[in-house]
């Protein structure tokens, strides 16, 4: 080759001619054998191939003309052009070319002729010469059409070697054991001829393993028909073509079946089956892929960012000609992935992109060239897209809390999905698998029904179990007026969802419940109870002096706002703002359309084994009311001082209760309590009054946001609830209430 290094070789080479007739343009040959046959291809860093041209000279640039001496060819042809005459017919090719013989031609200083005219002289000759040689063409009948046929050729026992230095890292491929047949090749063709051949494939020394190609099938000029099949092949066999557009290294192997088919400019490729098998994502460079911030659930290796046991491909086939791709099975085996993200809010898989901002830029580019052409557009048809027993480890530092979860066990199907479809009918969609955080037992989820993207709408049965939504609490934690500790949550029912034109319609019918909840107040909530805590404190000092008429109240004052040691909650958490343990909403249907009120309906409420820190402030208002104020104090507030007292009381009577005819719709069911347990504090009423209530159930009736006939305020519930009074004293309220009304 051009660098003297061996570049062809073989063991035996034996042609066995049947009937050769030149004269006659008729060439038969028997067979053509070659053994052992060795080829080395090398590219080096820039780019080019390392071959002999048709004379056995190494293929690279002349570099040895001088400026000076190209710059004399082009003047001596410009003077030939000039001096001939018109009857000369002078070549310019030629004249070209004796330009170039002049100009190389060895001159002595003392006496050399002028370039131009030994260039002319030569050309001119040359002309002459071609036209004598047309002329004498012309009288001589036209040459025979060739015929060459060739029986059989058989390459045995054939290595091969690539090797590519123009990738930052080279790569390397090596063919062995090449054995190809080809039976009657007749040219012109006119009928195909049959082929067949394999060989095994190697890489460097860290892909250990070798794969093997196997072909069949028949071909000419214009059409070809070949099954190829794969086994065992390795993909770091390309691995080094993906340096610098992937980060991870690339493991795995492939067997396929695959059928070519080409008529004229048409391709199809039919693929009977394709088996990815063992693929994994190793990090080879952690400055550039470190690994996830959380070990992924299901990863084996070390440093791997990503495993599929197996990626299997069935009956797919893509057609040139029609711009159509139909796949039969997609289907993901027992894939495991680590997700994260950073302080920052970068993910991880942007560190395996290094080239990601710069292809996304050109193709900006190329694509803006390109609007005003509309090409059309493929048809991808997929039968079936399905994954089995995937594990993600998802963890998100971005946050205010961090976010951990972990998916395993997940199952999902796809059925009849056109993803550039403009418009195509939902496909089946199923999809199964468990959710955990921390050492809680994980939840389960349970989707069946429809998906589809031209509108979007999903539309199915979904049932979960024990989801927890309190892992997700981060997300909102900015729009939470507290802090949600824990809550999962249950539903069995229907979720239908479109995007229509003016907005999206939704409609949720079934069961629901919240589950094993707790929830506490924000941190800002919390200094401000201790700011009044202090506050009681130094007014329980000055007590000491006080009247014992004054103390008395101030002592029943403290005795409201000090906290306790016990009896704060279901399970004795002093910080819980609210818990419950089983929050049940059955008969569920919400309904939302555009341009409508919303319509939201329960059958039937329970709530047990229930906890609330309940509190009315100076000002008359419940602390769950003023959970939004980012934890201001009762005395912060200007409508809470002593003197604006009488003048709310006045202004209460004047307050009706009307319906909110812009708001939802909101039918209740009864509501059941049991098992309740209420720390309650009243601040409004002189001396303070507090009460540890517990043991309390009851029921309330149904009730409505909206009155039964017109001009009607809405209709109260009756009121029956239960319990002790510390302890000891049996409570009993009843009444009539209505909570969706305003004012209460």
């Amino acid at each position: 080759d051009a660098h003297q290094e061996k570049l062809l070789a073989w063991k035996q080479l034996d042609v066995q001619l049947a009937d050769v007739q030149p004269l006659a343009g008729q060439v038969h040959i028997a067979q053509v054998a070659l053994d052992g046959a060795q080829l080395s291809i090398k590219r080096g860093k820039n780019g080019q191939l390392s071959l002999l041209d048709a004379q056995g000279q190494p293929v690279q640039a002349d570099k040895s003309a001088k400026p000076e001496e190209a710059a004399a060819v082009a003047d001596a042809a410009k003077t030939i052009a000039a001096t001939a005459q018109p009857a000369d017919h002078v070549d310019v090719k030629e004249a070209e070319n004796a330009a170039g013989r002049a100009v190389a031609a060895p001159k002595s200083d003392e006496s050399a002729a002028p370039v131009a005219a030994v260039a002319t002289s030569d050309a001119a000759a040359n002309t002459d010469n071609k036209s004598a040689t047309t002329a004498a063409a012309a009288t001589k009948p036209a040459a025979p059409a060739w015929r060459v046929q060739v029986d059989e050729i058989k390459l045995t026992q054939v290595q091969g070697l690539w090797v590519d230095e123009s990738v930052p890292v080279p790569a390397r491929v090596q063919l062995d054991d090449l054995s190809i047949s080809a039976h009657k090749i007749v040219w012109p063709f006119t009928e195909p001829f049959t082929l067949e051949g394999s060989a095994a494939l190697s890489g460097a020394q860290n892909v250990p393993a070798t794969g093997r190609v196997a072909f069949t099938g028949k071909a000419t000029d214009q059409m070809a028909d070949i099954a190829v099949t794969t086994t065992a092949l390795p993909l770091q066999l390309g691995a080094s073509y993906l340096t610098g557009v992937i980060e991870p290294g690339v493991q795995g192997s492939i067997d396929s079946q695959v059928q070519l088919l080409r008529q004229g400019d048409a391709l199809q490729i039919k693929l009977a089956e394709l088996t990815v098998s063992n693929v994994a994502l190793q990090c080879n460079n952690k400055a550039n892929c470190a690994a996830p911030h959380g070990t992924a659930t299901g990863l084996k290796g070390k440093d791997y960012l990503l495993e599929l046991a197996q990626l299997v491909v069935k009956d797919a086939e893509v057609d040139t000609a029609q711009q159509t791709v139909k796949v039969g099975t997609i289907e993901l085996q027992q894939p495991a992935l680590g997700v994260s993200r950073d302080k920052n809010g970068r993910m991880m898989f942007e560190d395996w992109l290094p080239t990601t901002k710069a292809a996304t830029a050109q193709a900006d580019k190329k694509s803006t060239g390109k609007a005003a052409k509309a090409d059309k557009p493929w048809d991808v048809q997929l039968s079936r897209v399905a994954i089995k027993g995937a594990n993600v480890a998802y963890q998100d530092e971005s946050t205010p809390r961090k976010v951990a979860v972990r998916l395993t066990d997940w199952d999902a199907e796809l059925r009849d999905y056109a993803p550039l479809a403009t418009k195509a009918k939902p496909s089946p969609l199923k999809l199964s698998g468990r959710i955990a955080t921390g050492r809680s037992d994980p939840g389960r989820l349970v989707y069946d029904g429809h998906i589809g993207l031209t509108p979007l709408s999903v539309v199915g049965r979904l049932n979960l179990s024990q989801l927890p939504v309190h892992a997700f609490e981060p997300y909102a934690a900015e729009a939470l007026p507290v802090r949600l500790m824990r809550a999962d949550a249950n539903f069995k029912g229907s979720v239908d969802f479109v995007q229509s034109d003016k907005g999206p319609v939704v409609s949720i019918k079934g069961d629901a419940a919240l589950d094993d909840v707790r929830v506490r107040p924000l941190a800002s909530v919390i200094a401000a109870k201790a700011k009044q805590e202090a506050e009681d404190a130094t007014e329980n000092v000055a007590a000491t002096a006080q009247p014992a008429g004054a103390k008395a109240e101030k002592d029943s004052k403290n005795t409201a706002a000090a906290p306790r040691s016990s009896g704060l909650g279901v399970r004795g958490a002093a910080d819980d703002l609210l818990n419950w343990k089983v929050l049940s909403l059955r008969g569920l249907d919400v309904s939302l359309a555009p341009t409508q009120r919303t319509k939201v309906k329960i059958g039937e409420t329970t709530l047990s084994d229930f906890y609330a820190r309940l509190i009315v402030q100076e000002n008359g208002k419940l602390n769950l009311q003023d959970l939004g104020n980012d934890g201001a104090t009762p005395a912060d507030d200007a409508d809470a001082k002593a003197g604006d007292k009488p003048a709310a009381a006045a202004a209460a009577p004047v307050a009706t209760t009307v319906a909110d005819n812009t708001g939802p719709l909101i039918d209740m069911g009864a509501i059941v309590l049991s098992g309740g347990q209420v720390k309650f504090n009243d601040r409004f009423i002189k001396p303070n009054y507090s009460a540890d209530l517990s043991e309390l159930a009851g029921r309330m009736s149904a009730f409505s946001s909206e009155p039964a006939a017109a001009g009607q305020p809405p209709q109260l519930a009756d009121l029956e609830l239960r319990g002790k009074a510390e302890g000891t004293a049996s409570l009993e309220i009843t009444g009539k209430l209505n909570p969706l009304v305003k004012p209460l």
